[in-house]
């Protein structure tokens, strides 16, 4: 999935306006919110998780 169409689907859903350049933004000054995160994660089919590290 493109981020032209995550923006375009996220709004959809939403009703929120999504902008590529808004997503692309938050990408890269690392200022995206974790529920945001976990709403486009759902869009996209994922799911996030957190899982414990091994300890070596």
């Amino acid at each position: 999935m493109t981020l032209t169409e995550l923006a375009k689907y996220a709004s959809e859903i939403s009703g929120k306006k999504y902008t590529v350049h808004g997503l692309s933004q938050k990408m890269v000054n690392s200022s995206m919110k974790y529920d945001e995160m976990k709403f486009l994660a759902k869009i996209m089919g994922y799911d996030i998780k957190f899982e414990k590290q091994n300890e070596n």
